[in-house]
């Protein structure tokens, strides 16, 4: 409760200062991440409508923010993070399809992150558990074949990260 509260005056205040002081790239980005925090305060209270809406709007912000201000390896962190946390409360909602096609969307963000601004060892981690997320749902969809082929991927990134951080890269 306590939790809430911060995160919704945080999220009045981010919302105003946007108001008052026009939609900058900080000031966007910082209003999507109150509106993600909140997400996850309602998401682990179990009010998962209440965590969609605010994900959904925190999602919204981050497209717009790669739209309008360009591609950045935060803003397509931030999109693939976003459509991650909005997978995870539609699988606990259920709806396995959306999920799916939202945590799809993000594996794409993360190799497009790897491929785009090379290999990093936090690019390396999120498109490792992007795949670990991707091979999750396949299997829970009773897709084997695909769990396995995302689930051998996520290890043999995990061997580059692995690779990259004893060399010192």
């Amino acid at each position: 409760a306590a939790a809430a509260e911060a995160y919704e005056e945080a999220l009045g205040l981010d919302r105003r200062l946007v108001g008052d002081f026009g939609e900058t790239p900080q000031s966007l980005r910082d209003l999507s991440v109150s509106l993600s925090r909140m997400g996850d305060v309602r998401r682990k209270t179990r009010d998962l409508a209440a965590a969609t809406e605010a994900y959904d709007e925190a999602l919204f912000l981050y497209r717009r923010l790669m739209d309008d201000f360009g591609e950045t390896p935060q803003s397509l962190r931030d999109l693939s993070i976003g459509l991650s946390r909005i997978g995870d409360v539609r699988r606990e909602a259920g709806d396995l399809a959306a999920a799916t096609e939202a945590y799809e969307e993000a594996l794409g963000l993360d190799r497009r992150l790897v491929d785009d601004f090379g290999e990093t060892p936090q690019s390396l981690r999120d498109l490792s558990g992007s795949l670990t997320i991707v091979g999750d749902v396949r299997r829970e969809a009773g897709d084997l074949a695909a769990a396995t082929e995302a689930t051998d991927e996520a290890l043999v990134v995990l061997d580059r990260l692995a690779d990259s951080l004893a060399s010192g890269k």
